[in-house]
């Protein structure tokens, strides 16, 4: 620390303001003993709160200024301005307690700024310079850290306010001043805050979980409809702690099949996993995780759902207006979400059920920076099968497996998250026909926030499906039918908030599929099949889209996409025709056809315009409409009105 000042006599100016003519030099000195050393030399007394300036150091030089500038210079970059009484009394206060004394913020509280205390949001060295300013942030669990869907921000006594996304992030545009804002959700404690809000800035918020002691009571009713303040029409979400108060099915609890309960979602049948959404057919319904898809939803022919709920953070079912990014299906989105925020210590959590087993491991390796999940579930149901007592029960088998695993890593700006899925089943009766089926699943997405207003989202995807199915009742007609599909993606968005009123989404996507509808093979010496193979498919599919969320007011809103979709077919080529790392029979023979890729055959384009509104009449109530044109290239095969591990993808 070093410090010299060398002053030269007081004297008084015609304004009474101070000037002196002064030479000093701080480096890095704690400002309260540069501010004392001058008041000792200068005679100069200065008033403030200790804590204000307690680890604030200056590194100043000056030579031969006023008093006067002196000042200005060291309240420099400081949220701090001055006034001079008495000609050497300095009085330094906090800008923004003298903009609202000045009536450069305005009161919006209707108490009268009597708040103890404030949150300021914006930079103070901008006050007066915006006519409006954007206070966004995140709502999160204070427990666990997770963003919480749906909750609420409202600005007392104004009708205005917001609602957080699938990410707990929000948005507010307000003119500068003092409010008071309450933050609640459902299950939670309300926060209340009083704000000043000066510019643009951000303000997070952490919600608690509500506990209330009660004698026994019995609530009839719904939960409230989250989705009143937003313009997205006929949305369903469910994040982790809805999920857990799902019924149990089969013993367990299953998302997929949890979803029928709702309005406009119908079982495919009793046996199945699938669901209709508004009269959709089961192949119209785009299952993604992390943005991969799945083309199979079922264990065990729909007994259970392919989706293990321990793995699940939260869920959208888009079954009306379909935003703009989503393309490839007609009827309805599924978009399934793991967990993004890093336990505290590292968790372990299982489960036995009536048919299987689970367990899942969350483990934190470097604080909340670096974040892997893996688990798992296996069915023992060929140990229960071999116990019965029927002749063919005893001489079947059902069994399957999947397994889970995400690594998460935030470093600031930049999140990346790699996930990969697998699930496998074996179906066999009675030695009379076999089904032995798989998917694996992969992503990588990367998100990297540009600036507050602007975030690009990176994503590459592969998913591949592929089924045996085993006719093993007769040695001489003994065969085995194989197909499959495989899907790999390009995906890229952004989206750009610094308009006001307006929320920009744009991206492209590219996709390639290749198909094998069925290659049939002998199975076994004795076998007198042919070997026959119908020709795969490959082609690619394109995309780009564009969306804005348009804010009018805080009573009407617009949502605006188009989207601008194309498949071009390529013909046979050399596809994936099953999944390598099901269990083959050694005694087959294997068809050994190569397929040359050819140039495109022919292609499709369309567009798909999207559009929402919403009215809001008050607090509780909306109305809206929405209109969507929705393509789809891809279509299933099915022999029978409910989907089996067998029906076959078309291009």
């Amino acid at each position: 620390m070093l410090a010299i000042c060398l002053l030269m006599p007081a004297r008084l100016g015609a304004q009474g303001t101070v000037a002196a003519s002064l030479s000093c030099s701080f480096v890095g000195t704690p400002l309260p003993t540069a501010l004392e050393k001058i008041r000792e030399m200068y005679s100069l007394d200065f008033y403030y709160k200790d804590e204000w300036f307690r680890n604030d150091t200056l590194t100043l030089s000056l030579d031969n200024v006023s008093a006067e500038t002196m000042i200005l210079r060291i309240l420099e970059g400081r949220p701090y301005t001055y006034r001079i009484v008495n000609g050497s009394k300095i009085v330094i206060l906090p800008k923004d307690l003298v903009a609202a004394a000045s009536g450069q913020l305005t009161d919006y509280t209707g108490n009268g700024g009597s708040a103890k205390s404030s949150v300021v949001i914006g930079d103070p060295d901008r006050i007066g310079q915006q006519r409006t300013a954007d206070v966004t942030g995140k709502v999160t669990d204070g427990k666990t850290g997770e963003p919480i869907i749906g909750a609420t921000i409202q600005i007392e006594n104004m009708l205005q306010g917001a609602v957080s996304g699938i990410d707990g992030a929000y948005r507010l545009t307000v003119n500068p001043g003092l409010y008071t804002l309450i933050y609640s959700c459902i299950g939670y404690e309300s926060a209340t805050y009083s704000v000043k809000v000066i510019s643009d800035g951000a303000f997070n918020v952490e919600l608690f979980d509500k506990s209330i002691a009660i004698e026994d009571v019995i609530i009839y009713g719904q939960r409230v409809d989250r989705n009143v303040t937003g313009h997205q029409m006929s949305l369903l979400e469910l994040d982790n702690r809805m999920i857990k108060q799902l019924p149990v099915i089969s013993g367990g609890k299953d998302v997929l099949k949890g979803l029928v309960m709702m309005p406009g979602v119908k079982s495919v049948g009793e046996f199945s996993s699938g669901i209709n959404v508004r009269g959709g057919g089961e192949d119209q319904n785009l299952y993604i995780i992390n943005q991969a898809p799945i083309f199979n939803t079922s264990h065990v022919f729909g007994l259970f759902s392919v989706v293990s709920p321990d793995m699940v953070d939260r869920l959208t079912l888009y079954k009306g207006h379909i935003p703009a990014i989503y393309g490839e299906r007609v009827s309805s989105v599924i978009d399934i979400r793991t967990r993004e925020a890093a336990p505290e210590k590292a968790r372990l959590k299982g489960g036995i059920g009536l048919y299987d087993s689970k367990l899942m491991l969350e483990l934190p390796l470097v604080g909340d920076k670096i974040f892997l999940a893996l688990g798992g579930r296996t069915s023992y149901s060929n140990w229960l099968l071999s116990r019965m007592q029927d002749y063919d029960l005893k001489n079947s088998k059902a069994m399957f497996y999947d397994l889970n695993g995400t690594l998460n890593l935030n470093f600031g700006r930049n999140r990346l998250l790699l996930t990969l899925y697998t699930s496998y089943d074996d179906f066999e009766f009675a030695d009379e026909i076999r089904y032995a089926y798989g998917s694996k699943v992969g992503s990588f997405n990367w998100t990297y926030t540009v600036n507050p207003d602007l975030a690009s989202y990176f994503t590459l995807a592969y998913s591949t499906y592929g089924v045996e199915k085993d006719d093993i009742y007769d040695e001489i007609n003994r065969n085995r039918i194989t197909s499959g599909i495989t899907y790999q993606a390009l995906r890229y968005r952004m989206k750009y908030s610094g308009l006001n009123h307006h929320l920009l989404d744009a991206g492209f996507s590219l996709i390639r599929y290749g198909i094998q509808p069925g290659k049939q093979n002998p199975l076994g010496l004795r076998s007198l099949i042919q070997s026959s193979v119908v020709e795969p498919e490959q082609g690619m599919e394109g995309a780009f889209f564009i969306n804005d969320e348009y804010t009018v007011s805080s009573y009407l809103t617009f949502n605006l996409g188009l989207r601008l979709s194309g498949m071009a077919y390529l013909g046979p080529g050399t596809v994936l025709s099953y999944d390598p790392s099901l269990p083959r029979d050694t005694s087959s023979v294997t068809d050994r056809t190569v397929y040359a890729a050819n140039d495109v055959i022919k292609s499709y384009f369309g567009l798909e315009p999207r559009l929402s509104a919403k009215v809001q009449l008050n607090s509780a109530s909306s109305v809206k409409l929405s209109y969507d044109r929705n393509l789809q290239y891809l279509s299933l095969i099915s022999n029978s009105s409910v989907s089996t591990p067998g029906d076959i993808w078309k291009l």
